[in-house]
């Protein structure tokens, strides 16, 4: 007996062993899980009917069970995450969430399209629980309903300069979990929603994120396109205030395309181009840097329990997903690692948007992931939904969270090639950036010939008003905004300074602590306060007058910045004391509506012409919007 049990002792421990060690082995896929179902039973076998057997038994039909899923006969499915070894230092990570593995992805897909007709467009939106399925697993988010079909992302809306628009959005969740007690400034409120047009020059009156449509509620949103807004590439997306993370994680976003079908505000060579609409998506289960730094990915289920969601999660893994288990996966139109058919020596034109909360991208075409040779041209058209002035050759692109651009893509030798995530540490830190193969190129056909890129010089096509080239206009106002990362650490401190004076006199953790600036209150007149609300009465910390260009100087630090959103106008770089922009992100003279806060001051510059009324402006990185990184201001 003695000798029995201490064999017994000897395999449990041998078998822990080979566990801790297989465990370890996988560390470098990034955010590993376990599947454990509530009732503290394992993962159950699936059939090949979709049901699932108890374990150790045969299925309905008396076949044995085809594989495993992540499926349990009662109850929920708990994901029990694995720290990744490379985020045990307690800030940054040493590689970039996300997989470098290549699958055979499905034919590439775009959304639905609701267009308008005859200068109108009137939809409806419905917020359903639906299941999302990113390829390696798949669990119940919330979703669109559009036309009877359920999906992430939901339809592009396409509309022209001057249509009206009318987007009717549907709550049809449960108010289970919504508990309107919870302090301001935290998760919460996971089953009310809104709309927000990201990048819309549009009346900020209707443009309200502070509205809410409640569970069973519904409200309708009118936006009268102004007859001279730039066609382009913009999106919409749930802004409610804690839940945002949350949202836009689950799918609550979609495309906006403003057509440009014989406008004058659009290049000429861009007419001629084949759009594919790519709404680029992050899923995690898990998060692959648990550390305390304020830029780690925040996973879903901690978002999940932080708002006190108590929507089902129906976690399932894929027959394939062995090893990954609940990671970061980056999506396509909600598809993973889609294949796209393009024809040897033409030029396409690939409509970003990196519907993200928490994340940059550099995007890159190789021959491999995360490794391999550059290939294919690319010609950088538009940024943020606005034409560049003169059209411009690249190699590589970043994405802000949020941000949006329009690509020409020309592969001039028949192959495979891979549009990927590829951020090499040098324009944001891995620690808030997610690699992985977008879509899959498949290039062939053609007549052999190379058609010219899509070019054009400045001056060659007109701009609407509000971008026109602000560089030489008589500036009339300027207010400065702090990004100052010591006051988020902690979630409750998670805040913008804003004043006349936010200079943040040091650029790094190690040097602004040994100066003293622990605090970022002591930085002079620029106080760091959360985020007000709506209803905390008639206090602006800035005020803009119309028919006037005023300059913000945005203050940031660190190797990692914070990227900063400002709603309904477009802003102009006009200068940038950090070289990583001009190395990486775009050049000065550029338009944006969504900046990072690069070390040390930008200065960017805008005009207030038309809408008056309360603008907002926040981190794109939501967990800290969520958490009170927002402040609004008035026009009047």
């Amino acid at each position: 007996a003695v000798f029995t049990q201490t064999m017994s002792v000897w395999l449990l421990l041998a078998m822990k062993g080979w566990l801790v060690a297989t465990l370890i082995a996988l560390s470098a896929r990034a955010g590993l899980a376990r599947i454990t179902c509530d009732d503290g039973s394992q993962s159950l076998p699936c059939c090949s009917d979709g049901s699932t057997a108890s374990a150790g038994a045969n299925c309905p039909d008396g076949s044995p069970p085809t594989d495993t899923c992540g499926s349990c006969t009662a109850g929920e499915a708990t994901v029990e995450c694995i720290k990744e070894a490379a985020g045990s230092s307690g800030f940054g990570v040493a590689n970039p969430c996300g997989s470098i593995d290549i699958v055979d992805g499905p034919v590439f897909a775009a959304p639905p399209v609701a267009e308008s007709s005859n200068g109108s467009l009137t939809v409806t939106l419905e917020v359903v629980p639906g299941t999302l399925d990113a390829g390696l697993y798949s669990f119940q988010a919330r979703m669109f309903r559009y036309n009877g079909a359920t999906a992430a992302p939901g339809p592009t809306l396409k509309f022209k300069a001057g249509d009206t628009v009318s987007v009717t959005l549907v709550n049809s969740l449960s108010a289970d979990g919504n508990d309107a007690t919870k302090a301001h400034n935290t998760l919460r409120l996971p089953n009310t929603t809104n709309i927000h047009t990201h990048g819309i020059h549009v009346d900020p009156a209707t443009d309200n994120v502070y509205l809410g449509v409640e569970p069973g509620a519904s409200h309708t949103y009118v936006y009268e396109i102004p007859s001279t807004h730039m066609p382009g590439l913009h999106w919409y997306h749930s802004h409610q205030h804690g839940a945002s993370a949350l949202h836009l994680m689950g799918g609550l976003v979609g495309a906006l395309v403003i057509d440009d079908t014989n406008s004058t505000y659009v290049p000429a060579p861009v007419q001629a181009l084949t759009s594919h609409v790519m709404v680029v998506t992050h899923v995690a289960l898990c998060s692959c840097n648990p550390t305390r730094d304020p830029f780690r990915i925040v996973s879903y289920q901690e978002l999940m329990s932080g708002t006190g969601d108590t929507l089902p999660l129906r976690f399932q893994a894929a027959a394939s997903n062995t090893a990954y288990g609940g990671g970061s996966v980056l999506l396509v139109n909600g598809q993973h690692q889609p294949k796209l058919s393009l024809t040897t020596g033409a030029w396409s034109q690939f409509d970003v948007v990196n519907a993200v909360g928490d994340s940059y991208m550099e995007i890159e075409i190789r021959t491999a992931v995360n490794a391999g040779d550059t290939a294919c041209s690319m010609v950088l058209l538009a940024i943020d939904g606005v034409y560049l002035q003169a059209s411009r050759a690249i190699t590589s692109f970043m994405f802000a969270a949020g941000g949006r651009a329009s690509i020409a893509v020309m592969c001039d030798t028949s192959g495979t090639y891979y549009f990927q995530s590829y951020p090499q540490n040098r324009a944001a830190d891995f620690e808030a950036c997610v690699r992985g193969n977008l879509v899959t190129l498949e290039v062939s056909g053609g007549s052999g010939a190379t058609a010219d890129a899509p070019s054009w010089a400045a001056g060659s096509f007109e701009s609407p008003w509000y971008l026109k080239d602000l560089r030489g206009a008589t500036v009339t106002g300027e207010w400065t905004v702090g990004v100052e990362q010591t006051a988020i650490v902690s979630p409750a401190g998670a805040h913008l300074g804003v004043g006349a004076d936010c200079t943040i006199p040091c650029s790094g953790r190690s040097d602004c602590a040994s100066a003293g600036f622990d605090d970022p209150n002591q930085y002079g007149s620029c106080p760091y306060v959360p985020f007000e609300g709506h209803h905390s009465g008639a206090h602006y910390r800035h005020v803009g007058k119309l028919c006037t260009v005023e300059d913000v100087v945005i203050w940031g630090r660190g190797a990692t910045a914070h990227p900063m959103h400002i709603h309904v106008n477009h802003f102009q770089v006009v200068s940038v004391a950090d070289r990583r922009y001009a190395q990486y992100w775009g050049e000065l003279g550029d338009f944006r509506d969504t900046m990072p806060a690069f070390v040390g001051a930008s200065r960017v510059r805008y005009a207030l012409a038309d809408f008056g009324g309360v603008i907002i402006q926040h981190c794109h990185f939501l967990y800290h919007e969520d958490h009170g990184m927002m402040d609004r201001f008035w026009v009047g």
